[in-house]
C-alpha cells in the first residue's frame, strides 16, 4: 500500500489535513493527490449529511 492509498484510508478519520500537509512537505505525498483527498471526502460528508 502507497502513502496515497494510506491517506485516502485514513482520511479523515485518523488522519488530519494537517497530516497531509506534513506528507506534502516531506515529499510523500504529491499536492493534487492532497487536493483529490481532501476534497472527495468534503463530497462524501455533503452527501451523507
Amino acid at each position: 500500500m502507497n502513502v496515497k492509498e494510506l491517506a485516502e484510508k485514513n482520511y479523515p478519520k485518523h488522519w488530519s489535513k494537517k497530516r497531509l500537509a506534513y506528507l506534502v512537505s516531506i515529499g510523500r505525498l504529491t499536492e493534487e493527490d492532497y487536493a483529490e483527498i481532501t476534497e472527495r471526502s468534503n463530497d462524501e460528508k455533503e452527501i451523507t449529511v
